[in-house]
């Protein structure tokens, strides 16, 4: 095959692809007595029905158990490269529901509280994961991200200072 041909076939399979990226940065086991946020990531995907998603995924050293209403995760986006929060999703538990366990929710806003959306949430075991529409943030640059996680008034954020990107 000619190389015009072969780059011309590359070109339009890269071109008609699904757009995807997936980046992650990874934090010290370094919190006694909370969640202590070990690995981060923040993945564009293309479900099934066709709707983009943005995944974020927190694991932790130890098992969740946000459910019970103890303990949540918080993370803060920059989607327009201004290196401030632009939106903030929380996965969190009915904080009234012991027995039996409550459901898991995320919560995404706007910084300024002005939107709100729920969204769904998985949680297993020491990973926690929210998926939220793509058309609800408006992404002018890559996706820079920080996450805390907080249980008994202790919180580590990841990275422990700045941001993910």
């Amino acid at each position: 095959m000619p190389k015009f041909l072969r780059l011309a076939v590359t070109a339009a399979i890269l071109l008609t692809a699904n757009a995807a990226w997936a980046a992650s940065g990874t934090d010290p086991n370094d919190t006694d007595g909370g969640i202590d946020i070990l690995h981060s990531s923040v993945n564009r995907y293309v479900r099934p029905d066709g709707k983009i998603r943005i995944v974020l995924r927190a694991t932790a050293e130890d098992t969740l158990t946000l459910e019970t209403g103890k303990g949540s995760l918080y993370w803060q986006l920059d989607t327009k490269g201004t290196s401030k929060a632009d939106y903030e999703v929380y996965v969190f538990g009915d904080p009234v529901a012991n027995d039996p366990a409550g459901p898991i929710y995320c919560l995404l806003q706007n910084a300024n509280g002005a939107h709100k959306h729920f969204v769904a949430v998985r949680e297993l075991d020491t990973v926690a994961r929210c998926a939220v529409p793509r058309y609800l943030l408006k992404i002018d640059k890559t996706i820079r991200w920080r996450v805390a996680g907080r249980l008994g008034g202790v919180v580590d954020r990841a990275p422990d200072v700045g941001w993910y990107s």
